[in-house]
């Protein structure tokens, strides 16, 4: 397996980890570069965040109501496939903007 980066990066850090939970993290690389980035926040609501400069700094594109997401490519397409009570599927055909 190919690592995306030489050296570990930090990506987002909880405020209050005793109450503030972050997991369920999906990564994906685009053929452009840009590398996408979802995650749960305390099982309330997930972010995704995009990094065009191999994940140095990273923006956050969307706040929605998931848990469990994972990013996947199909074509031109970005999904994300989570779950609210029932599955939510979003999609991008702009790279995650």
């Amino acid at each position: 397996m190919q690592s995306l980066c030489k050296e570990e990066i930090i990506i987002r850090r909880s405020a209050d980890p005793k109450t503030l939970f972050m997991y369920s993290p999906s990564i994906l690389k685009l053929p452009s570069g840009r590398l996408l980035f979802s995650y749960d926040i305390s099982d309330k609501d997930g972010e995704i965040l995009a990094s065009d400069d191999g994940g140095k700094t990273w923006t956050k594109k969307a706040h929605r109501i998931f848990h469990h997401a994972r990013l996947f490519r199909d074509g031109d397409r970005v999904y994300v496939l989570g779950v609210n009570k029932d599955i939510v599927i979003f999609v991008s055909e702009d790279e995650g903007e």
